[in-house]
């Protein structure tokens, strides 16, 4: 700009409107164009969260995705053995648990770790024939175990044996509204073979339930059709083979496992040794993607 050459008048750019304004027009300009792009932005969005005409909308139950709300956890660890036990002795017996509980107060989480607390002790309980045997604490179940390996060396002096009872237990997955957790166990305490089982538990979040799975799935014959024909993919069992005659569910028919869970890409089943089989035939597991539901 020169000097002494006149300031130059952008109020001839505006609407004759913004005279009749008591403030600066220069503001009414800025709140304008601040409008302008609120009203766009929002339309973009709009367009932008439209949902394609062929898409499937899963219920909030099935989101794939990890909940925004996640309960935190800390792994509660417990670990016993016997006197003078080493890694590599041959005589010996391990007890050991590592399992996630919910760094909360709250009721529901509580029940939840309530209920994870009982699973990992009836997991545990090698020696408990029923539930109702089951001791009220880990620690308790830990010397129980130890002890019948005392008691078995005792009547076996010149016998070489190591017992393990160990869990591992892991969040799968959690959702805005479910909590599933894993629970892992093996455990030798003598007789022909190891045993390797499989614990899975779905939890509402809101209220601390256990969920079973007419909760989860609204078309249940669905769900047992895709399932059946799951189970005879993984077992390599074709359409039409009996499956009491291929070995399996003990002549009874196709029945839904106890042990399910929501993982990230679908409804995972699992069935365990003894569970539909013998022993020998060992678990079998597969997931059932949340699209097929």
């Amino acid at each position: 700009m020169h000097v002494g050459a006149e300031e130059p008048n952008f109020a001839q750019y505006l609407p004759q409107c913004c005279f009749k304004l008591k403030k600066s027009p220069y503001l009414y300009l800025m709140k304008h164009l601040q409008l302008t792009f609120i009203v766009l932005s929002f339309l973009l969005y709009a367009c932008g969260s439209e949902t394609m005409p062929n898409e499937r909308e899963l219920p909030q139950a099935y989101s794939g995705n990890a909940s925004a709300g996640a309960f935190p956890f800390e792994t509660q660890a417990l670990s016993r053995s016997t006197e003078g036990c080493r890694g590599d002795s041959a005589n010996c017996a391990v007890f050991k648990a590592a399992y996630p509980l919910i760094v909360s107060g709250s009721p529901a989480a509580q029940r939840i770790n309530d209920s994870i607390r009982a699973a990992v002790r009836q997991a545990m309980a090698v020696f408990s024939a029923t539930p109702e045997e089951v001791p009220d604490s880990l620690e308790s179940i830990a010397e129980q175990f130890l002890q019948e390996y005392r008691i078995a060396q005792q009547e076996d002096p010149g016998v070489e044996m190591q017992w393990i009872d160990e869990l591992e237990g892991e969040v799968l997955h959690q959702t805005d509204t479910t909590l599933s957790v894993q629970l892992k166990t093996y455990s030798f305490a003598g007789g022909a073979h190891p045993n390797t089982f499989v614990t899975l538990m779905v939890f509402d979040k809101r209220s601390g339930r256990k969920l079973s799975l007419e909760e989860l799935v609204e078309d249940m014959p669905r769900l047992r059709q895709l399932a059946e024909q799951a189970f005879r993919e993984t077992r390599d069992i074709p359409q039409g083979e009996s499956l009491d005659e291929a070995g399996f569910f003990w002549g009874e028919g196709f029945q839904l496992p106890e042990d399910f869970a929501m993982a990230r890409d679908g409804l995972l089943l699992h069935y365990n040794p003894y569970d539909v089989a013998p022993y020998v035939l060992g678990p079998t597991q597969f997931t059932i993607p949340y699209e097929k539901l």
